[in-house]
């Protein structure tokens, strides 16, 4: 029974192995305490975890109120863990003075203590005073942390104003910061975002490359101002770039002769028809009741017109003959309308618009433009030029042409008509410029659109560059101006 209890009263005092060894200082070597640290870092899941056990333990460790560990993101510090604090806002005044010191003891690349010793070398430390002085009067302690030969973050060590730190203290607070920095470095790295890996790896590169930041900045900047110098006296073709479709040069239009429904439709758009053929009908079903209509009329007062005649009443006649006359009228308009209700091609060539073969029965009415057709082979560009490069163009200007359906050829084309007529789309205003093909292809049909390039002339590439965004700034500035 002695034997059981004395077990149990053993294993409630015992701690677990790792913070034994590091919290029993009396019979170990401090050289040891940092190899200690670092595997009880590596123990731990992830980098989070690992900074937060470890600003724990050397809080208790060299007995300070608070101690900080911050990583390098950038051209700043981010604080990564605070003792006693499982999470922190990072835009509370007092994170902010924390990183803003661990900071300045990178760019100081030095250990900052404050307030500093009375022979201490001077140092930059006004990020540290005003840290201290935020909390009433402290002792701060920054120690960057380094890999290879850069910095990657600081440790900031904080006690009371009455505890100052010793030389004893710092020099084992820098043995720790010298064994642990590269450990936090390859954990910090390894819970990385796979966007931040990217970029991380073209920095890398430019690096390597170019050499220091520096030289990538001197380099691009000396760079940036010969490309300045380079456009601002090379000389380039200014060219007016603008939406394209194609359309025969010739169009007919077969419209609905008179109110009726859609009989039979035997073509439709993308069919070649010829002269003569019958593209669609109409239904003719009123218009031959009608003239069976007007027969009858006729037939009725020709019969009185001769009873009137053989009476010799000749009021009547004349009457009747005008009556006659009016009837025969209207018969023939009915039998020319009978005539048109088949809608044949006037030209030989491809229907571009139309398309009825699903529309048989429906009404339409006089006037409605039922087909579209244009003789193939030969074709007018029209290009939708925005009101700010209206200026530019003029008739017999030369430019290409690229379609979407052959994108790999270049068709050379010459500005022929400029229409003083505005249209709006997209909150933009164009104006349609036609041109004519230099070369025919029959590849072409129409309705293909594409993109249009026309020749201006000469001018510097920094003119053609930034010649859009200036004449909109003078533009605002002529609205602005009283």
């Amino acid at each position: 029974m002695n034997t059981n209890n004395n077990t149990a009263e053993k294993s409630k005092t015992v701690p677990n192995k790792p913070q034994l060894d590091l919290l029993n200082k009396s019979d170990k070597p401090r050289s040891l305490d940092a190899i200690e640290l670092a595997i009880t870092c590596l123990e731990q899941v992830n980098y989070s975890a690992a900074t937060i056990h470890l600003v724990n333990m050397l809080a208790f460790h060299l007995q300070c109120d608070r101690i900080s560990i911050g990583i390098r993101n950038g051209h700043h510090v981010e604080l990564s863990a605070l003792s006693n604090n499982a999470s922190f806002d990072s835009k509370t005044n007092l994170i902010r003075n924390m990183t803003a010191a661990m900071d300045e003891s990178i760019d100081e690349k030095s250990i900052i203590v404050y307030p500093p010793e009375d022979d201490a070398e001077p140092i930059i430390s006004v990020a540290h005073e005003q840290l201290a002085r935020f909390q009433g009067g402290r002792n701060i302690c920054t120690i960057p942390l380094r890999y290879r030969n850069q910095f990657i973050g600081a440790i900031c060590l904080e006690r009371p104003e009455k505890q100052d730190f010793d030389k004893s203290v710092i020099q084992h607070a820098e043995k720790i910061a010298a064994l642990i920095g590269p450990l936090l470095y390859v954990l910090h790295q390894e819970q990385r975002s796979i966007f931040r890996r990217a970029r991380d790896y073209f920095n890398d590169a430019k690096i390597n490359i170019f050499g220091h930041e520096k030289s990538v900045a001197y380099i691009c900047g000396i760079s940036f101002f010969a490309a300045i110098v380079f456009f601002s006296f090379f000389p380039g073709t200014y060219r007016v770039t603008a939406d394209v479709i194609m359309e025969g040069s010739i169009q007919r239009i077969l419209a609905a002769p008179v109110d009726g429904y859609i009989a039979t439709a035997n073509k439709r758009a993308g069919d070649i028809v010829k002269v003569g053929d019958i593209i669609a009908t109409l239904d003719d079903k009123d218009l031959k009741l009608e003239e069976i209509k007007l027969i009858s009329q006729r037939q009725k007062l020709q019969r009185k017109y001769r009873f009137s005649l053989a009476s010799h009443d000749r009021s009547k006649v004349n009457v009747l003959d005008a009556r006659i006359n009016q009837a025969n009228a209207n018969l023939e308009l009915v039998t020319e309308q009978l005539s048109r209700l088949q809608l044949i091609a006037p030209i030989d060539g491809m229907i571009i618009e139309g398309d009825l073969t699903q529309s048989i029965g429906s009404p339409v009415s006089r006037g409605d433009v039922l087909y579209k057709i244009s003789p193939t082979g030969d074709y007018r560009v029209i290009l939708n030029i925005d009101e700010s490069e209206i200026s530019q163009i003029e008739i017999g200007q030369m430019g290409q042409l690229a379609l979407s359906a052959i994108p790999d050829k270049r068709l050379d084309i010459t500005v022929s008509s400029i229409t003083p007529i505005s249209t709006s789309a997209n909150g933009r205003t164009f104006f349609r410029v036609e041109a004519k093909l230099k070369d025919k292809n029959q590849q072409l049909q129409p309705g293909m659109e594409g993109i249009g390039k026309i020749e201006i002339g000469n001018r510097n590439f920094i003119w053609i560059i930034t010649h859009k965004t200036m004449d909109r700034i003078k533009l605002m500035f002529w609205y602005l101006m009283p």
